[in-house]
């Protein structure tokens, strides 16, 4: 199917090492793990991302013949509010909580590099502090962990929404202006204009990129209190060294968003799809799925794009390989190998056993072909005389183990 694929151990490899990568860092900023289910009441969405938004309008796999009506999960947000505030895991004047999420991720999107209909995203959630001083710890945090993953360059752009009332006065401003140049925009932003005029400034299409330019700018119309706080992440930032950009037209896809809103980028060959976090705050969303006023922030990351990115750049894992093949000559070496495979396993040592009714050389080609480090012949002569012969496969060297001693120690 489409946008849904199956992977295979080599791409586990990966993603299993960019994940324990990322949690180590979660883990140690304090952030707990917690899990939600893939699907959720598709009124969760509707009231979180917005009516209007793409991902409402055409990229939600709903189950219809259900009541309530179920969709499966676009984006993990929601589910994690609707989860910590229905369990009673925080309330509204508790100090603060951080917790993280992983796992898969549906929209009906048209398939594309980058672009899957089946995603898996780590995703962090902060509630309980309202000062900039929360952002600036998130985006360090993230900045910190990409730099550490083998993914080429990137970049931080950064904007403000502003309070919900200045974003309003701003809706207004810019509705008017693009109202009157609507038959300079395309077809899907005259849509757009009737339904969230924001999502026209981050339009890919040129002649509506041009006309953006000169539209009016959020960070004119904003007031004393959001610009300090717009200014203190800034300084923050410039001070831990975390580069940025600005980006006047950033507003991300989802609705819920308030104030500060970004995205790292990456600049290593992507294409148009080279978002590989975003997030920002939402100081609203709990009181609209909870009714609480509890300010909170979130990020999440594009896993999918970062095995892209590590892919692109040849990095070589290691290969997992046996760390020793037996090989039995004889019926006789059978009954004695059935007995050292459990305890040799117990101890956490991958070891190979070729059970198939062939020759001992058939076994070697197949011991070749695995890329065992290590491979021993048993049989009842070796039985007899306490003695057998490791073959070390990759110093192409050979070595006597006296049955005596723990074969453990040998590999």
């Amino acid at each position: 199917m489409q946008g849904i694929k199956d992977l295979f151990y080599q791409d586990l490899e990966i993603r299993n090492w960019i994940c324990e990568h990322i949690l180590k860092f979660l883990y140690s900023y304090g952030y707990l793990e917690i899990q939600t289910p893939i699907m959720e009441e598709r009124d969760l969405f509707f009231r979180s991302v917005g009516e209007s938004s793409d991902i409402m309008e055409k990229e939600l796999y709903t189950l219809d013949s259900l009541r309530p009506k179920i969709s499966l999960r676009p984006e993990g947000t929601a589910g994690v509010v609707r989860a910590i505030f229905r369990n009673k895991l925080f309330y509204s004047g508790q100090d603060f909580i951080k917790v993280f999420y992983r796992g898969s991720m549906f929209r009906h999107n048209r398939p594309q590099k980058g672009r899957l209909r089946e995603f898996m995203q780590i995703g962090g959630e902060f509630f309980g502090i309202k000062e900039p001083i929360a952002e600036i710890e998130v985006l360090a945090m993230v900045h910190q962990f990409l730099k550490k993953l083998p993914i080429g360059d990137f970049v931080l752009e950064i904007n403000t929404l502003g309070n919900k009332e200045e974003r309003k006065i701003y809706i207004e401003l810019l509705f008017k202006y693009f109202e009157g140049n609507i038959v300079h925009l395309c077809k899907e932003c005259q849509s757009r204009l009737f339904k969230s005029v924001l999502r026209v400034l981050d339009c890919k299409h040129e002649k509506c990129k041009r006309l953006v330019l000169t539209a009016p700018s959020l960070l004119d119309n904003l007031g004393r209190e959001s610009l300090s706080h717009f200014d203190i992440i800034l300084n923050g930032l410039m001070e831990l060294g975390v580069p940025y950009v600005v980006n006047r037209n950033l507003v991300r896809g989802l609705e819920y968003y308030t104030r500060t809103v970004f995205e790292f980028l990456s600049t290593d060959g992507l294409g148009a799809q080279n978002s590989i976090v975003g997030g920002g705050r939402y100081d609203n969303l709990v009181n609209i799925i909870a009714g609480e006023d509890v300010p909170a922030l979130g990020f999440a990351v594009g896993v999918d794009r970062l095995e892209m990115l590590i892919k692109k750049n040849s990095i070589n894992f290691l290969e997992k390989r046996p760390d020793l093949s037996i090989i039995y000559a004889d019926e006789y070496g059978k009954q004695q190998v059935l007995k050292w495979l459990i305890n040799l396993r117990s101890s956490g040592k991958w070891i190979d056993c070729d059970y198939r009714d062939v020759s001992v050389r058939a076994k070697m080609r197949r011991a070749n072909r695995i890329k065992s480090k290590k491979v021993i012949i048993i049989g009842e002569d070796e039985i007899k005389k306490k003695i057998a012969i490791i073959k070390d496969m990759d110093m192409h060297s050979e070595e006597a183990w006296d049955m005596k001693k723990s074969l453990l120690e040998m590999i």
